[in-house]
């Protein structure tokens, strides 16, 4: 079970009801690397706020998810406390909570060549240089999240393609697979 990150501010309802009321969340706790879960005070019931950085690496979504147990128990579904917030806030930033999920979860390699095959077949273009990758790549790199791609991972998974591929091919397959988390980081 993964650890439970504490929060002397945030923990508690008492810690809560001090912080003043404001439309901005107030800062919380680190989840993962570049998954944070924020406080909203309001005047009624505060609201849990996952703040997840985007696709392109550089903006952050946020998206207010659940109601905090400020002022009613929690229920474990639409009233959360501060600890299973944190387990809420980290299913919707891998883009798991199908209740909260939403189309501004991080994508996924997979997620951006299907967004390529679709805007390929739009302009009339040939699809295929957006199904070719997929044949290519691993499973693991096909459902990773594009902003945890490293260039290491993709130095390796090119330098494994010399073995099979003439190196014009590899390159053709790589400027493919470019072009769509180009396209992958700018439709979200």
């Amino acid at each position: 079970m993964a650890r439970k990150i504490r929060h002397s501010r945030l923990e508690s309802r008492t810690a809560r009801l001090k912080l003043p009321i404001r439309k901005k969340p107030h800062s919380g706790v680190s989840l993962a690397p570049g998954v944070s879960l924020l406080y909203r005070r309001n005047k009624g019931n505060g609201s849990w706020v996952d703040r997840v950085l985007a696709g392109d690496g550089r903006s952050y979504w946020t998206k207010a998810f659940a109601a905090a147990d400020d002022y009613a128990e929690a229920d474990g579904d639409k009233i959360l406390n501060f600890f299973q917030a944190q387990d809420r806030a980290k299913e919707l930033a891998r883009g798991h909570d199908s209740k909260t999920a939403s189309a501004a979860a991080p994508i996924t390699v997979e997620g951006a060549l299907d967004a390529y095959e679709s805007d390929l077949g739009a302009r009339g273009a040939n699809v295929y240089n957006a199904q070719w990758p997929k044949a290519h790549l691993t499973a693991g790199l096909l459902a990773k999240p594009v902003m945890l791609l490293t260039t290491s991972e993709l130095k390796h998974w090119r330098n494994s393609l010399l073995a099979m591929l003439a190196p014009a091919s590899v390159n053709r397959l790589c400027n493919a697979l470019c072009a769509a988390l180009e396209l992958g980081g700018t439709t979200r």
